[in-house]
């Protein structure tokens, strides 16, 4: 569920919020529907994976929701899954649920903090809830098709 206390962000595309209460302060507001490419990074028990990552997402207002593959050439792999989130300002929290891990569920689940630009999302990762060993990665990407095997 997104929190509460984010109406106040104007429709998606790129745009001007003055940040609540006004003032003077505010950030550009980003349109990040559409696909994303890039890099992401996993380390868990101390072994680090990285890959290459697709995203498609669609936005509305705050509201973030999408898809999204990984494939890595060390393992030989890919995963996909889901997620759900909220922009606000430059930059945004989701949380990512993989859909085809054969682990156990709070292995699964991992949040994702991003900021943003028209062209760039940058983020870092963390496994939420009980999973042990937990993980952690970030997330490079920038627009465009994606191109995974």
């Amino acid at each position: 569920a997104l929190t509460a206390g984010i109406g106040w962000l104007p429709d998606p595309g790129s745009g001007f919020d003055p940040g609540p209460g006004g003032g003077t302060g505010g950030t550009t507001v980003h349109d990040l529907s559409g696909s994303w490419t890039g890099a992401a990074t996993e380390t868990r028990g101390g072994e680090t994976v990285s890959g290459t990552i697709c995203m498609a997402l669609s936005q509305s207002g705050a509201a973030l929701l999408g898809t999204y593959v990984t494939w890595s050439d060390q393992l030989s792999t890919g995963s996909a899954g889901t997620l759900v989130g909220a922009l606000s300002g430059n930059g945004g929290t989701t949380t990512l649920v993989r859909a085809n891990l054969e682990e156990t569920d709070a292995c699964k689940r991992g949040s994702w903090s991003f900021t943003a630009s028209d062209s760039l999302i940058t983020g870092t990762y963390t496994t939420q809830g009980d999973c042990f060993p937990p993980a952690t990665g970030s997330i490079s990407m920038s627009r465009g098709a994606c191109s995974l095997r």
